[in-house]
């Protein structure tokens, strides 16, 4: 109990003290760095006092990711979500590739069991997770239904940080620190692979894919936000400040809001409208990267500049695919 609450309240500590840093550095590429940082500032302190370094470094992480919106400006969360989406991605493959390098030893060293014997354990293991992650669906998710509580249960992966967690034994001192560190890594390797490869096809024979009622609700989400800004739009306005800028933000922000009416209406079953806003909208950014290109092959403009308008062509792109979506 002391090194999960230790572990705890290091990692929101740390977690508390890097969002502040952040909040003032306010500068995308220090803001990437920080995020690196903050993994290692959670786990080595965690470590040397005897708590918990992997829950430290999970608090950090939950503690930042609920404030992530007033971390950074825009900029630096595009740039820092970028990084680690990449990173994610490399480091989960180089634990797994790492880990299965080791395989062949670790069994070496497990005694008083042969292969048989640790893959029927691995497989029980595997059972009683899933069985058990099954059981908790049905009984702690009281706002789902039937069909959403089989698909919660089913979605139990592990991964990377069930292999942390078994990594993070002490080497000393614990004998079968090689046979945890085994069946961690087999009920990672059967539930990433069974329910992994089959949770597409059950939420698809289950009917819980976007729905239209799903699609309604993102519109009335979207619809909601547009009209707050409005609103707000319209005090600005009787207060007396930039006229000019006021109107033109109303007329962007009702342009946005008569597509999401478009949009509610197809979610109803009516003609796609938004559907064909969107592919209109991204035909025009396609040919305003043609002639970014063109701009490029001139040389008559800053390397930087180019580059910085592209990226405003691609996020605009993203963001009405997204909303095609």
């Amino acid at each position: 109990m002391l090194v999960a609450a230790g572990g705890i309240a290091i990692g929101i500590a740390v977690g508390w003290v890097l969002a502040h840093l952040r909040i003032a550095a306010r500068e995308p590429s220090i803001d990437v760095v920080l995020s690196v940082l903050t993994p290692f500032a959670a786990y080595v302190p965690a470590e040397k006092v005897g708590a918990s370094g992997v829950l430290a470094v999970v608090t950090a992480g939950v503690y930042i990711g609920t404030r992530s919106l007033e971390l950074s400006e825009v900029g630096g969360r595009l740039r820092t979500v970028a990084f680690w989406q990449a990173s994610e991605f490399l480091l989960n493959s180089l634990l797994f590739l790492l880990i299965g390098l080791q395989v062949t030893r670790i069994v070496d060293d497990i005694e008083g069991r042969d292969l048989s014997t640790l893959v029927a354990e691995v497989a029980l293991l595997a059972a009683v997770v899933m069985v058990v992650r099954m059981a908790w669906a049905f009984a702690v998710a009281k706002y789902a239904n039937a069909r959403e509580r089989l698909v919660i249960g089913w979605s139990g992966m592990r991964g990377a940080v069930s292999l942390a967690a078994a990594l993070a034994i002490p080497v000393e001192d614990f004998p079968d620190r090689d046979l945890v560190i085994f069946l961690a890594y087999g009920v990672v390797l059967i539930t990433l692979v069974l329910p992994g490869l089959t949770l597409a096809p059950l939420i698809e024979a289950l009917g819980l894919g976007q729905s239209a009622e799903r699609r309604r609700q993102e519109v009335e989400a979207r619809m909601r936000l547009t009209h707050a800004a409005l609103e707000r739009l319209e005090e600005m306005a009787e207060h007396g400040e930039d006229d000019g800028a006021v109107d033109l933000l109303r007329q962007r922000y009702e342009m946005r809001l008569d597509r999401l009416r478009d949009r509610l209406e197809s979610a109803g079953g009516h003609p796609d409208h938004g559907t064909d806003a969107a592919r209109t909208q991204i035909e025009v950014l396609e040919h305003e990267r043609d002639v970014l290109g063109e701009m490029r092959r001139e040389r008559a403009f800053p390397a930087e500049l180019l580059r910085t308008l592209e990226a405003e062509i691609d996020v605009d792109e993203a963001r009405v695919r997204s909303r095609g979506r």
